[in-house]
């Protein structure tokens, strides 16, 4: 339920992820929580800036 992970960009850009879009995700990039973007039929992705990122994915079941 719960997913961590860093990464440097040299240029903005966009991250995918191979993981079926779930409106349930919750994404943070450096403790900032953004909007998941829904991309290529149904998996997620969020476009970021230059720089380092920390991003953190978690899960929220819906009931929970």
């Amino acid at each position: 339920n719960r997913i961590v992970g860093t990464i440097a960009l040299s240029s903005p850009q966009f991250l995918f992820f191979a993981i079926p879009f779930d409106k349930n995700w919750r994404l943070w990039d450096n403790g900032q929580k953004l909007n998941m973007e829904k991309v290529d039929i149904g998996f997620m992705g969020v476009f970021l800036e230059e720089g380092e990122h920390t991003i953190e994915l978690k899960f929220e079941p819906g009931w929970f």
